[in-house]
């Protein structure tokens, strides 16, 4: 089969035609089961936590649990008493009807490494545990090996620490681990293999930097080797993985002015490196993977080329370890002077769902491709998940019986102050479903001519004078922050007596305009035409279609800033 776009948005797996096997794969009926659950506000410098259909995140006094069977959100351990406390690295872990929460406190007098649980015969998030007291700790990873649960903190910078904890019960075991000669530690990622820890982590040893690896023995509770993947100017951006039962690693890379993403495999008592075919030059910003059990190994990430892309979502298809990839991109390519990025998979059996954070209506939403065999074919476009007009970001997905769980956080308003966190789910048969109604679209294929009509609205408004016309006609963005007494304060008079477009150019939702514009009184300019009593400038706007409308992006003069990024 080739890797390549097919139209699936007629796939219903309870119409005829389809065979048993593939209906049976599919979840229970064919009735549509939605639930959307909010809490917050929410710390938005900290992603949302997903595990099955519970999510988590931080708020102002603490971290805090929601599900779709609970009307409220609950306080994960005590609130916070004081703001110069926060929560640092929070982690969260489902297994069965059991979860577990890891967070650090970041306190004046040194860091707490606590941790909570839920069910499994616990009351929930009631008792919190104190892992390790007055630590440098920063950073923490959350691992089941076996039939155990452990901890990885670690104290990235100069002087590093890296320490685990078996969670328990009865006994809570807490070790540290040793480093060997590293001056600088920078991240750390961990996975599992047959009752091995194993440790990733990037850093300097003797002024060389390197990717790393330690790896402990579970039965013994003893490092059993601590060695070097490869030495290589080490990024923040790196994923455990265990591809045909070896430890793997994929690692984004900066070198020579060039940027790279590579799969590292373990092969006998050394490490094969390759790049991702498709991803060379691209700086990635995330990834997500998952390897089926006969070692396909699907990776999702968003990248751009400096100055010349912007983030758009990729999926790279290897079956042989990484030798040989088959990347496309999964966004729509209409919209690529916006952004797409930050993107999460979850895998069900063959069934594969990819959420990223998508600017092409300018206010970011979420949206979702599908596939039915493994990511070999996806639908013919992709899907919007979060509601038309609010501003989403940060997406989060997993699955549980059936069904889909997304979290993401979401703005209450333009202003983007404060956020909730949104856990929305799904069957997999609504989401196939959601692929087949058209698109409402935002974008119009000809829209120049309303575009047109608004520039010159606005326009006359500035030769004008009229400042509550040209306010009005600012993006909702910069309105959302700034008042119009507040702009007012600040608006200088417009010395502007008149203009003429001179060009016009629609992509997407976004618009550039060039606009010649007279000012008077004359003086000494470069861009005079010095043909008579005015200057004429050439001034360019950019213009965003928001609301179904058309809206001049306020940049400030000075700074070149703007209230909103897409």
């Amino acid at each position: 089969m080739g890797f390549s776009g097919v139209d699936m948005s007629d796939w219903n797996p309870c119409r005829a035609g389809r065979s048993i096997a593939m209906a049976l794969a599919l979840s229970g009926s064919c009735a549509l089961a939605e639930s959307m659950s909010r809490g917050g506000p929410v710390d938005i410098g900290v992603d949302p936590l997903l595990a099955g259909d519970r999510a988590a995140y931080v708020g102002g006094d603490g971290l805090y649990s929601i599900t779709r069977d609970v009307a409220a959100p609950q306080p994960i351990g005590p609130r916070l008493e004081s703001t110069r406390i926060r929560v640092l690295s929070p982690g969260l872990h489902v297994d069965g009807g059991r979860s577990t929460a890891v967070w650090i406190e970041k306190l004046p007098e040194g860091n707490r490494l606590l941790s909570s649980a839920c069910g499994d015969g616990k009351a929930c998030w009631e008792t919190v545990e104190s892992i390790a007291e007055r630590i440098r700790s920063t950073l923490v990873r959350l691992e089941p090996v076996g039939d155990g649960l452990y901890a990885i903190d670690a104290t990235p910078g100069r002087q590093p620490v890296l320490s685990l904890t078996r969670l328990s019960d009865s006994d809570v075991s807490r070790q540290s681990l040793p480093i060997p000669n590293l001056e600088e530690l920078g991240e750390i990622s961990t996975l599992s293999l047959d009752r091995t820890l194993h440790i990733f982590f990037n850093g300097r040893r003797m002024g060389r930097e390197l990717i790393g690896t330690l790896a402990y023995d579970t039965l013994s509770g003893q490092v059993t080797s601590v060695e070097t993947v490869v030495e290589t100017p080490f990024t923040p951006l790196m994923e455990a993985l265990v591809i045909a039962k070896r430890p793997a690693l994929l690692f984004k890379v900066y070198e020579q002015g060039r940027f790279s993403l590579n799969l590292a495999v373990r092969e006998g008592d050394d490490w094969h490196v390759s790049p991702v075919a498709g991803a060379d030059g691209l700086d990635v910003a995330r990834l997500d993977r998952h390897v089926w059990p006969d070692g396909r190994l699907l990776v999702v990430f968003s990248g751009e080329r400096r100055e010349r892309t912007k983030q758009r979502v990729y999926a790279a298809l290897s079956d042989d370890l990484g030798a040989h990839w088959r990347t496309r991109q999964l966004d729509s390519a209409e919209f690529a002077n916006t952004r797409a990025w930050l993107p999460r998979l979850t895998v069900d059996g063959e069934r594969v769902a990819v959420v990223w954070e998508d600017s092409r209506d300018i206010r970011a939403r979420i949206r979702m491709q599908l596939s039915g065999d493994r990511g070999e074919h996806w639908l013919a476009r992709d899907i919007p998940l979060s509601t038309q007009g609010a501003y989403a970001i940060r997406p989060r997905i997993d699955h549980v019986d059936g069904e889909l769980s997304v979290a993401w956080h979401q703005y209450r308003s333009d202003k983007r102050d404060r956020a909730d966190l949104i856990l929305r789910t799904l069957s997999w048969d609504e989401a196939w479903a959601m692929a087949g109604p058209a698109e409402a679209t935002s974008a119009p294929a000809d829209r120049t001519q309303e575009l047109e009509t608004a520039v010159h609205a606005a326009w006359k408004a500035i030769t004008d004078g009229d400042r509550a016309a040209v306010y009005r006609a600012y993006d909702p963005f910069y309105r959302a922050k700034v008042d119009f007494e507040r702009y007012g304060s600040k608006a200088a008079p417009s010395a502007f007596q008149g203009y003429e477009i001179r060009d016009m150019l629609v992509q997407g939702n976004e618009a550039q305009v060039s606009i010649l514009a007279d000012i008077s009184p004359p003086g000494a300019d470069e861009r005079s035409d010095d043909s008579g009593a005015s200057v004429r400038y050439l001034v360019r706007d950019t213009w965003l279609y928001v609301d179904g409308r058309w809206y001049r992006k306020f940049v400030d003069d000075f700074s070149g800033a703007s209230a909103i990024a897409y």
